[in-house]
């Protein structure tokens, strides 16, 4: 795991990622960031969400102007209630996807559920390191301010 201080969008890596629910909805934090910034995947993720096509669970990967973006699902609706459960199955997913469809080693995360998610940093940063042992070769670039 590489710990950086500043702003998630000055990373090098190939792909950057965070928390979303599955309801279609960017409006706060930094997801209203990544709507503003990348507004092809925002289109996307939303129409997976209405159709029932994006689960909490699970991570819904999106090309827009040469960055790849990692929609993690962690919650199933707005507000405080991710999981530590769903974090682990969709980071696992997004971190495969990563590597076996895009040639990506490395994601740029903020601290991933921890804002709005309602999820404490010590826990999660647990449920990374897990991931970085089942996915071997990959690692998380975790931002923080």
């Amino acid at each position: 795991m590489i710990k950086r201080k500043g702003n998630l969008f000055d990373t090098t890596a190939k792909a950057v990622g965070h928390g979303v629910n599955t309801e279609g909805v960017m409006g706060s934090g930094i997801a209203v960031e990544f709507k503003n910034r990348f507004p092809k995947n925002y289109q996307a993720y939303r129409n997976a969400c209405l159709t029932g096509l994006f689960q909490p669970g699970e991570a819904f990967v999106y090309v827009e102007d040469g960055m790849t973006i990692a929609n993690i699902a962690s919650q199933k609706h707005p507000g405080p209630n991710a999981a530590y459960s769903w974090l682990l199955t969709a980071s696992v997913d997004a971190a495969l996807n990563l590597m076996d469809f895009h040639h990506i080693d490395t994601l740029a995360i903020p601290l991933i559920g921890c804002g709005i998610g309602g999820l404490e940093w010590p826990a999660v940063e647990y449920v990374l390191r897990a991931v970085e042992i089942i996915v071997p070769n990959f690692e998380f670039e975790v931002w923080r301010l």
